[in-house]
């Protein structure tokens, strides 16, 4: 039996920046494979003129230079760019930072036995948000706080047993969540509460890996997609449908990362791969990234986008029609965006 497990965190003061919503899982034929664990220093990149241009900032996650980890998660729970909340997947490190103070804080470790996968703000809320995670494939994880990361409440299970491994989280708003996992054949996870009950669903059909889902749409015309492994891409036609259909991407790269705004979508995936819709989903056409680097996430805000991955960071100002490099670092590995224009945070790690 395992045994409980429980998320400690505490508040924390907050570092200064000059200028001032994966973890990802390693998967098959990725090039450059990601760094070390051991080797790598967590990293925060900040932007106050949409990603033009960044300051970087070293976070020191680990008490020794063999436990430091790179940074897998970011988001603000309050929306708030002076509140931010970072995680490690490597070494399930909780912190509290601020974008706009002059403070930076300190570490905070749970004694989580698994890695953390995602985290997220749950919508049109002040100071709530869930972090997912995995003690093995097999087994995982969801917590919830509503008070700005302070404070957690645990859940290890769903409606119908154990959590499966879980691999990203996203919320079409205030009740309506789906978690999918990183393997075939295991359950969805829906909520309609707030993320405090998951209900265990279909699975994802095929046999590659699952990476990112997004809901596109508004109101209750939303929809949830899928991305993953080999050019996978499924998706639900309708709100409270549970059959998932597969979608032609036209590219059989692993594709790491989706966002929507409204219709307009994007993924991101292996080898500068960037696909974009306008229809929801149903079709997608290849643009351009001008880059052969791995991408890993991608985020909107309104028409503007960043997207990152190993090495370098992307920007767009025409809902992804066409990109620009706005970074390329060579030891830079980027894993997660926040972003509230003009102002953005892109976390990672970088080689010692």
């Amino acid at each position: 039996m395992k045994k409980k497990i429980l998320f400690v965190f505490c508040a924390c003061s907050f570092l200064s920046f000059i200028g001032s919503s994966c973890f990802d899982t390693d998967v098959p034929n990725t090039t450059p494979e990601p760094p070390p664990a051991s080797n790598v220093s967590g990293i925060l990149l900040a932007t106050n003129n949409s990603g033009e241009f960044w300051t970087r900032n070293y976070i020191d996650i680990g008490t020794t230079s063999e436990s430091r980890r790179s940074i897998t998660g970011v988001t603000s729970f309050s929306s708030d760019p002076d509140s931010l909340c970072i995680i490690s997947g490597e070494k399930n490190v909780w912190k509290r930072s601020g974008f706009l103070s002059n403070r930076w804080g300190i570490s905070v470790y749970s004694p989580l036995n698994g890695e953390l996968t995602d985290i997220e703000k749950i919508p049109s809320t002040y100071n709530e948000g869930i972090v997912i995670g995995q003690y093995s494939s097999a087994s995982g994880q969801v917590a919830l706080t509503n008070d700005d990361g302070v404070t957690w409440v645990e859940n290890r299970y769903s409606t119908t047993g154990e959590f499966s491994g879980l691999r990203a989280i996203d919320f079409d708003n205030s009740m309506r969540g789906l978690i999918i996992p990183e393997l075939p054949d295991d359950s969805t996870y829906k909520t309609f509460n707030g993320g405090y009950t998951w209900i265990a669903s279909q699975p994802i059909p095929g046999i590659n890996y699952k990476n990112d889902v997004s809901y596109y749409g508004s109101n209750n015309e939303t929809h949830p997609v899928v991305c993953g492994n080999l050019g996978s891409i499924y998706r639900i036609n309708f709100p409270f449908d549970t059959n998932w259909v597969g979608t032609s991407s036209g590219t059989q790269e692993n594709l790491n990362g989706i966002d929507f705004s409204g219709l307009v979508g994007i993924i991101v995936g292996d080898r500068g791969t960037i696909l974009r819709t306008e229809d929801g989903g149903e079709s997608w056409e290849a643009v351009p990234s001008g880059v052969t680097k791995n991408l890993k996430k991608v985020k909107f805000h309104l028409n503007f986008l960043l997207a990152v991955g190993d090495n370098v960071i992307l920007r767009s100002t025409d809902y992804g029609l066409t990109w620009i490099t706005a970074r390329n670092e060579p030891k830079e590995f980027y894993y997660d965006i926040y972003l509230f224009q003009p102002y953005g945070i892109v976390v990672g790690g970088i080689l010692d």
